[in-house]
C-alpha cells in the first residue's frame, strides 16, 4: 500500500485514474512488489482511501522523507560501488 501511495501522490491522479493505469504498466507493478504482471488490482479500491485516513498526512510526509533518505543512501553506495570496481 506504501508504493502505491507514492506513486498515486508522485502522479497527482484520482484514485479511479490511478488504478487503471497501474493495472496497465508493469513498471508501477514490479515498484509495489509484484512479481509477476497483475490483469487487475489486487486491492479493493477503498482500501487506499482507508490506509491514507489511517496514517494521516503526517504519516504520509514520514513515508515520503524516508523513502527519499533510502534512495539518496541507495545512490551513494551505487556510486561507491561502481566507482571501487573501476579500479
Amino acid at each position: 500500500m506504501v508504493g502505491l501511495s507514492i506513486l498515486k501522490h508522485l502522479e497527482e491522479l484520482s484514485d479511479e485514474v490511478f488504478i487503471d493505469r497501474w493495472v496497465r504498466d508493469p513498471y508501477q507493478q514490479v515498484f509495489c512488489g509484484e512479481t509477476a504482471f497483475q490483469w487487475g488490482f489486487p486491492y479493493d479500491p477503498c482500501d487506499m482511501t482507508y490506509f491514507r485516513k489511517r496514517i494521516g498526512p503526517a504519516g504520509f510526509e514520514k513515508i515520503l522523507s524516508l523513502t527519499a533518505l533510502i534512495i539518496t543512501a541507495i545512490g551513494y553506495l551505487t556510486f561507491f560501488i561502481t566507482t571501487l570496481l573501476r579500479k
